[in-house]
């Protein structure tokens, strides 16, 4: 034990935390492709539906959660809070983008518009942090400006099917996902959510939670499978906007409560990973070790296997230089 200061956390949220990571690596390393195989077996069709209800339905719950569980536990209280949180985003910001300069700035060093779009939205998963810092400081706002919770429900689920609708033009170009994957239509509905979590109470809801997990985890599968139809992987799903809530409050209600000390590697482990994850996928491409690995199950499995050993680097280093978690 490093520290004699004891913190009471929820253990299986902390965990829970690890699985989510590992689900967003699962986004960037997909098991099947978009497009369906051609002439395949009934067996190869079926891996084939199987793997995109892994890698485009599974998945989806991944990002809302943690957009859930960063407004869960936000204190917009006071100005001087806000402006702690923020700034710690902001510093998180610059020292990742930092990090990943070797994979963007060679495309963009004679393109300086593209450079500044890049670095204004974040590149590649570092768009979160960008939409994070949107969300937090709008839901500030509008708390000093004393809007109702009613009137945040219903804003934030607006906007996200504004998002959506957004979203459903062209959801693949790179102009079109700023529109719609940022803080306005994503980051902010469900980190209100989370916000307003805060005020549920458990024991008026508690029956309806499992009917709610059973029926949004089917019906998630089932828009999946609609977007296989279509062969379009969107990032905005529907059914998340009600399962993801249900998820974290069921397990914020029901997980295993336990003491940690001060530093707690694990609720640490989930955020190092969100980090570092792309760095080992684009570094493999760079190595072109994928042209050595020909299944992209056994690919995955590589970059989350050689993720967590970084990732307990980067807890370590950040315990020192407390910058990169």
């Amino acid at each position: 034990m490093e520290s004699s200061t004891i913190n009471k956390r929820n253990i299986t949220l902390d965990y829970f935390k690890i699985g989510l990571s590992i689900l967003i690596i699962m986004i960037h390393c997909p098991f099947v492709s978009i497009y369906a195989p051609q002439n395949g077996s009934i067996l190869d069709n079926i891996g084939y539906i199987v793997g995109w209800e892994i890698s485009y339905g599974l998945t989806k719950i991944g990002v809302p959660l943690f957009f859930i569980i960063n407004g869960y536990y936000l204190n917009i209280t006071s100005r001087e809070k806000t402006g702690k949180y923020l700034t710690k985003l902001v510093i998180l910001y610059i020292v990742w983008t930092l990090l990943y300069i070797p994979w963007y700035y060679p495309y963009f060093k004679n393109d300086i518009k593209s450079l500044i779009i890049t670095v204004t939205n974040g590149f590649f998963h570092l768009w979160y942090l960008v939409s994070l810092i949107g969300a937090v400081i709008m839901l500030y706002f509008l708390n000093r400006i004393k809007v109702n919770k009613i009137g945040l429900i219903i804003l934030a689920i607006a906007l996200f099917f504004i998002g959506y609708l957004i979203q459903k033009r062209d959801p693949y170009s790179a102009f079109e996902i700023m529109k719609y994957r940022n803080f306005l239509f994503w980051a902010f509905p469900f980190v209100t959510i989370g916000h307003l979590i805060k005020y549920v109470i458990y024991s008026k809801i508690k029956k309806f939670i499992p009917y709610i997990l059973i029926l949004g985890s089917i019906a998630l599968m089932i828009e999946a499978y609609i977007y296989m139809e279509q062969q379009v992987t969107n990032n905005l799903y529907i059914v998340p906007l009600f399962l993801c809530p249900a998820i974290f409050i069921y397990i914020l209600n029901n997980g295993k409560m336990g003491s940690y000390p001060k530093h707690n590697t694990v609720a640490d482990m989930s955020i190092a990973i969100f980090f570092i994850h792309p760095m080992l996928i684009l570094a493999s491409l760079d190595l072109k070790i994928n042209a050595y690995i020909d299944s992209p199950v056994m690919f995955f499995l590589f970059i989350t296997i050689t993720t967590l050993p970084l990732a307990y680097i980067i807890v370590r280093l950040n315990r020192v230089l407390k910058i990169f978690l």
